[in-house]
């Protein structure tokens, strides 16, 4: 199983809120190849210190051969998940998205 984690930190502003939630919105709601797929999540937490949220969500990286619109390769799957992170740190400066790939822990 591959899987990745997203994470999003921002000012608590609504305008601010409100356009981050609709970009992440567009990318779960994408074409496969371009879909964010979540597993968990989203979760909210307070970014400690302040007047900052932050939310995080677990996402499948997995290939997807042999669903609708032709499946989706592991690597269109990162593409995903870096192209939704990019676009939710083009909202300004006050956001701070990241996207990591997990690995599971060895024993």
């Amino acid at each position: 199983m591959s899987e990745g984690r997203g994470e999003c930190e921002h000012d608590t502003p609504k305008e601010i809120h409100d356009e981050l939630w609709g970009i992440y919105r567009k990318y779960v709601n994408n074409p496969l190849k371009k879909r964010v797929i979540v597993k968990n999540g989203p979760y909210e937490y307070d970014v400690p210190g302040g007047k900052r949220k932050g939310a995080w969500v677990i996402i499948d990286l997995n290939e997807r051969p042999s669903v609708e619109g032709g499946g989706r390769t592991y690597n269109e799957a990162v593409e995903a998940a870096n192209a939704l992170k990019n676009e939710l740190n083009a909202v300004g400066p006050s956001v701070k998205a990241r996207f990591e790939i997990l690995r599971k822990a060895s024993p």
